[in-house]
């Protein structure tokens, strides 16, 4: 079986919030046989044995296999970007893996104004909180496994903490901070994002702008003693962006 998402803009769309499909051989067999067969140089039987016996429309059940072998694949290394042949943005050993299709090496993807994340976490790792600097929108579909995802607002308030698992999809707000903590079997997902090239911020890890304000700063924002502030900006700089189980 093949899984399928669409993901799309629809407020242009013929009726607000609802996917606008054409398709080629619907539109035809709308018309009658008298003008297909006279736009097509056809027979008045002919044009209908064409063009209306077809009464599917998305999805159709084929009578017989089709050859694989006879596709043309002329345009394929534009169209089709293989997210598990593509050398990864991390990589942790026994915690999981990143890797990402954006403009700059899917130039696609500049077109269409999108990037995808491809995230893989085994059991009982975290990715670790972030967030998109640019503003865009993340829409995160679960495709293997489970997790416990939360997501924080911008005024610090949890605005979710649920149980995320295959066949979902859940939406990550521009500006708002998420982290994930796959269950026993481990999580993959892929992440859509609403800019060909963002900014990807981390709240831990080497990028995280906690590393970049000094001790007193770091004391007062979150009233620590100057013990505690050393200790976390150690602890922050420590932190890769895929938390084994292992590390706490």
């Amino acid at each position: 079986m093949v899984v399928l998402v669409f993901l799309g803009d629809t407020t242009d769309s013929i009726i607000a919030g609802q996917f606008s499909f054409y398709f080629s051989t619907f539109q035809l067999g709308g018309f009658s046989t008298q003008f297909l067969a006279k736009g097509f140089g056809l027979t008045a039987s002919e044009s209908k044995a064409l063009f209306q016996t077809q009464n599917a429309t998305i999805i159709t059940k084929l009578k017989a296999k089709i050859n694989n072998s006879d596709f043309q694949n002329n345009n394929r290394k534009d169209m089709v970007f293989n997210l598990e042949n593509t050398s990864p943005l991390a990589n942790i050993k026994n915690g999981g893996s990143l890797v990402s299709a954006t403009a700059g090496n899917f130039p696609l993807l500049k077109d269409v104004g999108l990037s995808v994340f491809l995230v893989k976490l085994e059991p009982d790792s975290m990715l670790t909180p972030g967030y998109t600097q640019d503003g865009s929108y993340k829409l995160c579909y679960v495709w293997k496994g489970s997790a416990r995802v939360q997501i924080v607002g911008l005024n610090g308030q949890l605005v979710l903490d649920d149980k995320v698992e295959a066949g979902q999809l859940f939406v990550v707000p521009k500006f708002f901070s998420a982290s994930l903590i796959a269950d026993k079997e481990g999580l993959e997902l892929v992440a859509t994002l609403t800019s060909s090239e963002p900014i990807l911020g981390n709240l831990a890890g080497y990028g995280s702008v906690w590393k970049a304000l000094s001790p007193s700063i770091l004391k007062a924002s979150l009233d620590l003693s100057v013990d505690d502030a050393d200790i976390f900006k150690a602890k922050i700089v420590e932190a890769p962006i895929i938390n084994p189980p292992n590390i706490n």
